[in-house]
């Protein structure tokens, strides 16, 4: 439900940018360190109803369901959507305190003024005459605290004067005269209860006794403020002493334990199996047999709930609403031992290596840990890098701002410039053609290197302009160049313009590529995008303000753009111009992904073995 936002009005910067480019739904990686985690707050100014949120839930139609102070509040990924009742919003006196989905997926809602069933009809397009009203009794009882559907489909309700099972359209109570904060369920069945009575477990309408647990736990009988058991059976004690579980029979205490200040409210276990708590200040990670502090400085949790894309959602007394969620985006800078944090190009060799052309910083190559460097001590005559290749024997082939080409190979330096007959030394594009060659795209002119003799194309051969900013072979073996005029295809042994119904303002931003079903782009700011069909560019989308174009083994297409970078899938652009009912869909990353430097990426290229999943490289 929440995969493809439309995200506008974020620069980011000259950095090298590491994407994921697909990633299995799951929650957020324990494997990452806790700070890399990425926060998202969400508050009454973003239309939530109140900042005390009390109860997260996703139900089946994927829509996120946020129970406040101040009422319910529907989340779409986007948009915060207050539900009324009776013609009426929910007033304070009508504190949403949790949420459960039944099993046939009807909503209920626990209120201090009863219960609400929501049938599953009216989740999608809200219908008041689709809910129904419960009340298991006058005042406290009516303050419904906690909700529970056991394995075999009973409703267990917390109140503030008894514990009830809810069947029939009527309550049944199990437990009297106890204030309910919590209800879980074991393995067995058994239904774990923590009240103003303390800690009290039911097998059925039996209560199961714990005689010298509290002692056990170090604690009072009234410091325990959960139990529950997770996946693996091991049951987990929240008290004002820390955090214990108990495997086997054994219990375990979380250091610290003990201390004032130390003591655990609540744990809750996401869907694949991690584990999470807050104390009355702070959240934290449960790692091994490490409590690590995730976000010391939330003043207090009240609600903790995993979306199925693996983001964990956090409700807070005051704060609002708070969604963490992995980095997907790793940036390499300086202290990654670039020169500087001007890039200005990418490439990803058949070996796996990355190669960076830096802004006069030189040539750099990652080792897996670090960027090494080669500049003039090395015998990059100019370090101004703007473009790289990869030869047909694994050479590098690398593009300076007034030095023209060089060969790098086996550690050594070749210069090609214009005193090698080279149309210019301000080189912008390479590409290796099929047979071999190179095409160099240069400020006077494109060039054509085979086997060490050059071959140049300016405007006498029919080139728009010798400004050539781009140089492309598509997969038919077509020569295509992009120049501060305008689109060229080679046709024999001339280059004939493209036509098109609009003028190329910025030519620093001209770039071609192709997808996976052979469809040719090009790309200019501020046009847009443009499909090359004959001899003619077909308006694709001049909404998006787009600079380059990869694309990956899997067939997405990646771009950069003045705002981020963007993905769509192999499918996006095939509908024909004018048919075209709904917007592109497509995933947009940015600052909220933590891009976080300034200025705009401008060259995109993809990596299918530098990681096991496929990435995009940005600069």
């Amino acid at each position: 439900m929440f995969t493809n936002f439309r995200k506008f009005g974020v620069t980011i910067g000259f950095s090298i940018v590491l994407i994921l480019a697909t990633k299995s739904a799951r929650a957020v990686d324990p494997n990452q360190p806790v700070t890399s985690y990425l926060r998202n707050t969400f508050t009454v100014e973003d239309g939530l109803s109140s900042n005390v949120v009390n109860a997260i839930l996703q139900t089946r139609n994927g829509f996120l369901w946020i129970g406040t102070d101040a009422g319910l509040n529907r989340f779409n990924g986007r948009h915060f959507t207050p539900i009324y009742f009776r013609g009426t919003k929910w007033t304070p006196q009508g504190i949403v305190s949790t949420l459960a989905e039944g099993p046939d997926g009807d909503l209920w809602i626990g209120t201090s003024a009863g219960l609400v069933r929501i049938s599953r009809l009216a989740l999608d397009q809200f219908d008041r005459s689709l809910s129904v009203f419960y009340h298991p009794g006058a005042g406290i009882s009516d303050e419904i605290t906690c909700l529970h559907f056991g394995r075999d489909g009973t409703l267990w309700v917390g109140t503030g004067a008894g514990l009830y099972r809810f069947g029939g359209n009527r309550f049944e109570t199990a437990i009297p005269n106890a204030s309910i904060s919590r209800i879980e369920e074991s393995a067995d069945g058994h239904i774990l209860i923590v009240s103003s009575q303390g800690f009290i477990e039911l097998d059925g309408t039996r209560v199961v006794e714990h005689p010298g647990l509290s002692d056990q736990l170090g604690i009072r009988p009234d410091s325990l403020f959960h139990v529950f058991q997770d996946h693996k059976g091991a049951v987990w004690f929240c008290t004002s002493a820390g955090l214990a579980r108990r495997v086997n029979g054994s219990i375990e205490r979380f250091q610290p334990y003990g201390r004032a200040g130390h003591g655990v409210l609540r744990v809750y276990e996401d869907p694949q199996g991690n584990l999470w708590g807050w104390r009355s200040t702070g959240l934290f990670r449960v790692s091994g047999t490490r409590l690590e502090p995730m976000a010391p400085d939330i003043p207090e949790v009240r609600a903790a709930s995993a979306d199925r894309e693996g983001n964990l959602w956090i409700g807070t007394n005051g704060e609002g609403l708070m969604r963490f969620k992995d980095r997907p985006i790793r940036m390499f800078t300086k202290a990654d031992g670039l020169p500087n944090n001007i890039p200005m190009t990418v490439l990803s060799k058949s070996d796996g290596s990355l190669w960076v052309g830096n802004n006069c910083g030189g040539l750099s190559v990652f080792n897996g840990e670090r960027f090494k460097t080669y500049d003039e001590k090395d015998g990059l005559l100019n370090s101004c890098v703007w473009a790289l290749a990869e030869g047909e024997r694994g050479e590098l082939w690398v593009g300076t701002w007034g030095g023209g080409l060089f060969r790098f190979a086996d550690g050594h330096f070749a210069q090609f410039g214009s005193r090698q007959g080279l149309a210019g030394d301000v080189v912008r594009a390479i590409t290796t053609a099929s047979d071999g060659s190179l095409w160099i795209a240069t400020e006077g002119g494109l060039s054509h290197m085979m086997n060490g003799q050059v071959r140049n194309y300016t405007t006498t051969d029919g080139l728009s302009s010798n400004r050539v900013v781009s140089v492309y072979q598509d997969r038919r073996g077509t020569i295509w160049a992009g120049t501060s005029r305008g689109v060229n295809r080679m046709a024999g042994d001339r280059l004939t313009p493209v036509s098109s119904s609009h003028e190329i303002f910025d030519p620093r931003y001209i770039s071609l590529g192709e997808d996976s079903s052979g469809d040719l782009y090009a790309l200019s700011a501020p046009k847009g995008i443009d499909r090359i069909v004959g001899n003619q560019l077909v308006e694709v989308n001049h909404d998006l303000d787009l600079l380059s174009m990869a694309t990956s083994r899997r067939g997405e297409l990646w771009f950069t753009g003045g705002n981020g970078i963007f993905r769509f899938s192999s499918a996006a652009f095939r509908q024909p111009q004018g048919l075209q009912e709904t917007p592109l869909d497509y995933t947009w990353f940015g600052g909220t992904d933590g891009m976080v430097h300034l200025g705009e990426p401008f060259v995109v290229a993809t990596a299918e073995r530098l990681e096991r999943e496929p990435v995009a490289l940005v600069a």
